[in-house]
Order: structure tokens, then sequence, then C-alpha cells
């Protein structure tokens, strides 16, 4: 036994299978965890939006002078650092609203993009509607929308690096990468396993309090279940 968990270990190790054992570790710590990690990464991306704003609106300020001139140091410290600031606080405290925005403002950009130049009225019309109304559903039920999204994802890409990981990439649960010889028998098992793994993750973060929220489960009075309440502090 000691040799084969040696082994085991050795392999992981190995440039091969190093990739598939780091995608199972993501993906169950998406399924269980996804979402606070979501809720950190529109941090990240408030961060990132701020600073790329800021450099933006510097360089404007600057050349509207009277002798135009390119940003200092000071102006982008300042307008990046406030932007960025500002941006990733909303993002946190504010998580709903930018959560829906995103969401929104990125069917928005997608429909347009798939569409291709000149933009259809049609195509348009349906980016609008579909933005709209994605960020109205992402506004509402953001924390089950995020919970099954991310659950989802984290159960597909556990499984599917853990089927490759053990078999050496025999075995797979993505479509495109399914082996011609793989039996469907697997595929079902693979698929049952997904499931299985699906519904416990939503299952965790169902039952999981608000992390870093003001709700902790401590806090909520005996005998009352606080993870049946909407997401009214996020």
């Amino acid at each position: 036994m000691d040799n084969f968990v040696e082994a085991f270990f050795f392999a992981v190790a190995s440039a091969k299978l190093l990739p598939w054992f780091a995608g199972v570790m993501a993906g169950l710590a998406l399924c269980a965890l996804g979402y606070p990690v979501i809720r950190l990464l529109l941090v990240l991306v408030g961060l990132a939006m701020g600073s790329l704003l800021g450099a933006g609106f510097a360089n404007m300020m600057a050349q509207a002078r009277p002798v135009p001139a390119t940003a200092s140091g000071v102006d982008l410290l300042v307008a990046c650092g406030g932007l960025s600031i500002a941006l990733s606080v909303a993002s946190w405290f504010l998580f709903r609203l930018t959560a829906a925005a995103y969401a929104g403002i990125g069917l928005f950009a997608w429909i347009v993009y798939s569409a291709g130049e000149p933009v259809p009225p049609s195509a348009f019309a349906l980016a609008v509607t579909g933005g709209i109304v994605l960020a109205v559903l992402m506004f509402l039920f953001t924390r089950w929308i995020v919970i099954s999204l991310t659950a989802a994802l984290g159960a597909v890409g556990a499984v599917d690096c853990l089927a490759a990981l053990v078999s050496e990439g025999n075995c797979r649960l993505w479509p495109a990468a399914v082996p011609a010889t793989q039996s469907p028998a697997i595929t079902v098992l693979l698929v049952a396993a997904t499931a299985l793994t699906l519904v416990g993750g939503i299952l965790v973060q169902a039952r999981m309090p608000s992390l870093f929220g003001r709700r902790l489960a401590q806090q909520a009075p005996e005998g009352q279940d606080f993870t049946s309440t909407s997401d009214k502090t996020d």
C-alpha cells in the first residue's frame, strides 16, 4: 500500500499528470466554494477595470491642459488608485448589482460581436433585450445562479480531470476529449458521478453561511435557518 501511494504521488508530480491533479483540486474548490470565489473574482475585476479607466482618465485630463502633456506618475497614482479602490469596494458591497451589470453587458457584447459588422437592427435589439433580461434575473436570483453555475462547472471539471488522472488520459468526461475506445458504461458512470458532485456542491454552498458577509451562522436566532432567506445582504 505504501509503495502504491508513493508511486501515485510520484506520478502526480510528473509533468503529465500534474495539470489533471490541479484540475481536480480546482474543480472541487469551485464546486464547494464557488460563491465566495466569484465575489473575490469580481473584486479583482474591479481593481483591473479601475486601473484601466484611471489611466485613461488621467491621460485625457493631461491632454486637456493648456499645454498638452502625458500624465505624470502622481496623476496616474491618484486616478488609478482612486478608481480601483472605488470599483473594488463597489464590487464587494454591491455584489448583486455589479454581478447583474457584468452579466448583462457581457451577453450584450457577445451577441453584438457574434452578429458581425455591420450589426443588424434585429441582433442589436436582441442584445439589448437579452442583456436587460439576464441582468434582472441575475440581480433577483444572484446567489442561486452563482451557486448553480459554479457547482456545475466545478463538478464537470473535477470529474473529468479525475477520470483522466486515474486512467492517464484513457477516460474522459468532456465530449471533445472522449477517446473513441471509451466504453459507454464508463461515460454513464462519469455522468452519474458528475451529477452527484453537482448536487453535493449545491448543498454545501447552500448550507454555507454568506462568507465575508454580515450574516454568520452563530448570529442566527435559535431554530432559524439563516440559509433559507434571500440574499439580501450581498
